[in-house]
């Protein structure tokens, strides 16, 4: 029987292979299973029976004993390779196969902000082994994060050839050094102030999740920036703000959205907190799960895992909100006015009204009313 594997990157330094290999075999293990799309099987050495190869692409198992394996490069390299060398022959060749990778980023929103510009350089992919696939800019991005709330998004990362493989999360390369202003807020009064990126309340510009590029197909993520929790105030004599990402990491197919109306009333009612005009710290907090504890902030296990601002549409009069990328599965969500009050790491004892239990489905937007 024989086969060919097409191996487009360098086996070592002194040969690189830009044409088939091909693979002479006669009555002897098969790794069993598929890679890619290539219905690929491949017959290694007898050292390798009863072993399971675990790369990107996974499921390979050696069933059958032989003792050699031939491989040739159309006739450069005739040669019997022992079982680390052939498994590494696989890895390579599983290595080769690239995906379209998109990555996005959104804003969970906070108030008393009227622009938080981040200076960002590039995305990092991690994996397993805890090394790094890195998208560089060709040069530094100012964005703007509160132009990023309800559902909206900027794009990080297009790409048709990342490589194939399981990566274990991402990580984004932000630049807010102290002593710098490559990384501003600007509030509701008109003060700007310096961020300065910090690991207070568990802050960290990496956030983990397991997701897989697959040849040719397309993977499409988003990281949604958790403003409300990700900004904290400066503490003693400084008058910089902390910036201490807190994000979350999305599989677009896998999400859904929430978004409704939130009445008059409720945004006008005594106890509001929310500004003269009525328009600062309306929110709708979401939270893990069925019939939830709602509470306000306090770096707690139990806390809220994303939000809507609440604002008013000049066109309909009414005040609406969205909540953008909630993977599958159960929620419940509270409206309050006094979000403005909410500090990310204490217990502030605000108040909440209409919570409600929703079930999200991929591809669905659902509709809760307050």
């Amino acid at each position: 029987m024989k086969m060919m594997l097409s191996i487009p990157r360098t086996i070592s330094s002194a040969v690189k292979v830009t044409r088939a290999i091909r693979a002479s075999t006669s009555k002897r293990p098969v790794i069993q299973g598929i890679h890619g799309r290539s219905g690929v099987s491949i017959r290694p050495p007898s050292s390798a029976i009863g072993s399971t190869y675990n790369g990107p692409s996974a499921g390979f198992n050696v069933i059958a004993p032989e003792p050699t394996t031939t491989i040739r490069i159309h006739g450069m390299i005739r040669r019997c390779f022992p079982r680390a060398l052939f498994v590494a022959l696989i890895s390579l060749l599983l290595a080769a196969c690239e995906g379209e990778l998109q990555i996005r980023l959104t804003d969970a929103p906070a108030d008393d902000a009227t622009a938080v510009n981040i200076e960002i350089t590039g995305v990092e992919l991690l994996t397993e082994a805890g090394a790094a696939e890195t998208y560089e800019f060709d040069e530094a991005r100012t964005i703007n994060l509160t132009d990023l709330t309800g559902g909206r998004t900027v794009t990080l990362v297009s790409d048709d050839d990342t490589p194939g493989g399981t990566y274990t999360g991402v990580r984004l390369l932000i630049n807010a050094a102290a002593g710098t202003s490559d990384s501003t807020i600007t509030l509701s009064d008109g003060g700007e102030f310096p961020l300065v990126l910090s690991s207070a309340g568990g802050g960290s510009r990496s956030v983990s999740r397991n997701f897989t590029v697959e040849e040719d197909e397309r993977t499409a993520l988003t990281i949604d920036f958790d403003l409300r929790r990700s900004i904290l105030e400066p503490t003693g004599t400084s008058t910089d703000y902390r910036l201490a990402p807190r994000l979350r990491l999305v599989l677009d197919d896998d999400a859904g959205a929430l978004s409704g109306t939130v009445a008059e009333a409720s945004i006008t009612d005594a106890d509001c907190d929310n500004g003269g005009n009525n328009d600062i710290g309306n929110v709708v907090y979401v939270f893990s799960g069925s019939n939830a504890t709602v509470s306000d902030l306090d770096n707690s296990v139990d806390d809220a895992i994303t939000y809507g601002a609440v604002e008013l549409d000049d066109v309909s009069g009414e005040y609406s909100y969205t909540v953008g990328f909630l993977p599958e599965g159960s929620y419940t969500a509270a409206f309050t006015c006094q979000g403005r009050l909410d500090d990310p790491l204490t217990q502030d004892g605000i108040e909440f009204s209409g919570a409600t239990t929703v079930e999200i489905e991929a591809g669905r937007t659902e509709t809760i009313e307050f």
